[in-house]
């Protein structure tokens, strides 16, 4: 989790769900907007990254 795009997911991951230690919680818990993939899972590219973001966007205005 070194990259700074990943710890901008991190980030921001702390900021919807109010701290950073459920942010790491919910970087290794399968997600089902995810296709049950795990969000550090799919740090790897960029487009991925933005998959996650779309998430937690989403999970930010309760759209999930």
């Amino acid at each position: 989790m070194a990259d700074s795009k990943t710890a901008e997911v991190i980030a921001r991951a702390a900021e919807v769900l109010g701290n950073y230690k459920l942010a790491q919680r919910w970087m290794i818990t399968p997600v089902r907007a995810l296709n049950h993939a795990t969000p550090i899972s799919l740090a790897g590219s960029e487009e991925s990254q933005r998959l996650v973001l779309d998430v937690l966007t989403r999970l930010e205005h309760g759209v999930l």
